[in-house]
C-alpha cells in the first residue's frame, strides 16, 4: 500500500513538471529595452531612494505584469543594456537578429539609420488603427501631437518610432525675485529684455543657460532658444526652401539645395537679425559663461541668477537641491513677434520642448518571433493616456507626448506653450546648422566670437557662409547620384 501511494505521488509530480514544462514554453517572451533620454524608464533592481541609485523606478514593470494578466502566454523582459556604446551594442544586436523585441534609441541621431535594413517594422499602419485601451478612440495617431509627431516621419514617408515623451525645455526662473519686482513671464523677445532690464536695475544677475558645453569650456552656442527663433525668421522664404518635400521640415537635401542656389545664406539679412538677437540675449549672461568659468546652476539655486535655461533634468535637480530656498517656477519661450523684429510674427507650436526624446521601435526580431502584433499592442497599452502619466510624471524629467494628459506640476509653464494651437512651425522647421558636424562645431565657435566681439557682426556672417557653403558641397557630392536633382 505504501508503495502504490508513493508511485501515485511521483506520477503527480511528473504531471505537474510536465505541465509547467509545457505552460513554460507555451510562453513568449517579448525583450522590450525601454531606456531613455533624459530619464532611463527600465525598471531598476533596487527600488531603494540612495546616491546611486537617485530615481528607483518600477513603473513599466508593473504595467507589463497588468499587460500580461490580459494577455496570457507572452512576458514582457527588461534586458540588461551596456551603459556605453550602446549603439554599437544596438547595430551588433541587429546585424546578428537578436535585438530586443522592442529598443529605444536616439532617434534626433538615428531617425533614417536603419529602416532601409530591414531592422525596425513600418509603425504607419498601426498607427491608423485603434488604440483599444483608449475609450472612444479610432485612430492611434490621433493620441498623439500631430505636428510633433510629422518629426518622426522618415525619408520615406513612414513612420518607424513610437514617441512617449518629450524634452521640456526653456527657462527655469525665482519666482521670489520676479515676485518681489512685480513681473510676469515675458510674451515676446521685447518683454523679456524689459524683464531683463528690470531684474537687472534690482541688483541681480538676470539670467544665465545651461546650455551643453563643449571643448575647452566654450558652449555650443549661446542660447537653445536659437532653434524656435531660426525658423519664425525665416518664414517668408520656407516656401522656397521646403519645396521637395513640402512637409514643415526643411531636410538635408532642402538645405544644401537652397545654400548651392543662393536662397539661404548666412550674409542675409534674416540670418544677420538672427544673430543680433543671440547676442541680445547672452549680453546678459554672467561674465566667463563662455570660457567655463562660472558655474551658472550653483548661482542660480543660490538666488544669484533670476532666470536660467535649461531642460527637464536640470529642473528636476533644482527642485530637489537643499540650497534653493526661493519658489521655483518655469516658462517656455518667448514668441518673436512683429514687434521685436520686421521678420516676426510666426507661431510656434512647442516652444516649450525641443521635440521628442524617447522614441521606441519594433524590430525585425519581433517580426522573426511572430510576436509584432502582440508588441504593438502593448505599445498601446502603456501610451494610453492614463499609463503614459505614470511612468512619464512619476520624476518629471519630461513631459507627456501623448495629448490629454497633464503635466509634473513643476513643468506646467513648459506644457502651456506646447500647446499652441494652429501654428505655422515647430521646433525643427528649420535648423540649419546641422549639416555636418564640421559646420556645427565652427558654427557654436564663430556665433560666441561674435557675442564676445570679438569679431564683427559682417565677419561672423561671412565665416558663417563659407561653412555653409563647404558643408552644402560635402554633402552634395556625397549624394548627388542618390537625389533626383531633377527635382530642384
Amino acid at each position: 500500500m505504501k508503495n502504490k501511494k508513493m508511485l501515485m505521488l511521483f506520477v503527480s509530480l511528473c504531471l505537474v513538471m510536465s505541465l509547467t514544462a509545457v505552460t513554460a514554453a507555451a510562453v513568449k517572451e517579448i525583450i522590450f529595452h525601454a531606456g531613455g533620454d533624459g530619464f532611463n524608464y527600465n525598471p531598476t533592481k533596487v527600488q531603494i531612494k540612495t546616491p546611486a541609485n537617485p530615481y528607483p523606478t518600477k513603473v513599466l514593470a508593473d504595467l507589463a505584469a497588468e499587460w500580461e494578466d490580459m494577455n496570457p502566454g507572452y512576458k514582457i523582459v527588461f534586458p540588461s543594456i551596456p551603459q556605453s556604446n550602446e549603439r554599437d551594442w544596438m547595430v551588433a544586436q541587429f546585424a546578428g537578429g537578436t535585438a530586443p523585441h522592442i529598443v529605444y534609441q536616439n532617434m534626433g541621431v538615428y531617425k533614417d539609420a536603419d529602416y532601409g535594413k530591414g531592422w525596425v517594422v513600418n509603425m504607419s499602419p498601426y498607427f491608423e488603427m485603434p488604440n483599444p485601451y483608449v475609450e472612444g478612440n479610432t485612430r492611434w495617431a490621433d493620441t498623439f501631437y500631430e505636428d510633433w509627431m510629422q518629426s518622426l516621419k522618415s525619408a520615406d514617408g513612414n513612420f518607424y518610432w513610437v514617441g512617449v515623451d518629450m524634452i521640456p525645455i526653456g527657462y527655469m526662473y525665482n519666482g521670489d525675485i520676479f515676485d518681489e519686482l512685480g513681473l510676469e513671464p515675458p510674451k515676446n523677445f521685447t518683454e523679456f529684455l524689459e524683464v531683463i532690464e528690470k531684474i537687472e536695475a534690482a541688483g541681480y544677475v538676470a539670467l544665465g543657460t545651461m546650455k551643453a558645453a563643449g571643448e575647452g569650456g566654450a558652449t555650443s552656442g549661446a542660447t537653445w532658444f536659437m532653434h524656435p527663433m531660426e525658423s519664425v525668421l525665416w518664414a517668408d522664404k520656407l516656401p522656397e526652401i521646403d519645396v521637395l518635400r513640402p512637409d514643415n521640415v526643411v531636410d538635408t537635401e532642402e538645405l544644401v539645395r537652397a545654400i548651392r542656389l543662393g536662397i539661404f545664406s548666412a550674409t542675409d539679412e534674416r540670418n544677420l537679425e538672427f544673430l543680433r538677437w543671440n547676442k541680445r540675449i547672452a549680453d546678459h549672461y554672467p561674465k566667463g559663461w563662455a570660457a567655463g568659468g562660472i558655474d551658472p546652476y550653483s548661482l542660480f539655486v543660490q538666488g544669484k541668477i533670476a532666470m536660467l535655461e535649461g531642460v527637464g533634468g536640470h529642473i528636476v535637480r533644482a527642485m530637489e537641491d537643499d540650497k534653493r530656498t526661493f519658489e521655483l517656477r518655469t516658462f517656455g519661450y518667448p514668441d518673436l513677434t512683429e514687434e521685436d523684429s520686421k521678420f516676426g510674427g510666426g507661431r510656434m507650436s512647442g516652444k516649450g520642448t525641443a521635440g521628442h526624446t524617447t522614441c521606441w521601435q519594433i524590430t525585425e526580431t519581433a517580426v522573426k518571433d511572430g510576436t509584432v502584433d502582440k508588441c504593438v499592442d502593448f505599445l498601446m497599452y502603456i501610451t494610453a493616456p492614463q499609463n503614459v502619466k505614470r511612468y512619464v510624471n512619476e520624476y518629471g524629467f519630461n513631459l507627456p507626448a501623448i495629448r490629454g494628459v497633464e503635466a509634473a506640476p513643476h513643468l506646467q509653464g513648459f506644457k502651456e506653450t506646447m500647446d499652441e494651437s494652429d501654428p505655422d512651425f515647430y521646433w525643427h522647421t528649420l535648423n540649419s546648422q546641422h549639416i555636418t558636424s564640421e559646420l556645427w562645431n565652427n558654427w557654436s565657435r564663430i556665433i560666441v566670437e561674435y557675442i564676445l566681439e570679438d569679431i564683427t557682426l559682417e565677419e561672423a556672417a561671412n565665416r558663417m557662409q563659407e561653412w555653409y557653403v563647404k558643408a552644402a558641397d560635402e554633402v552634395y557630392l556625397q549624394n548627388k547620384d542618390v537625389w533626383d536633382l531633377s527635382k530642384w
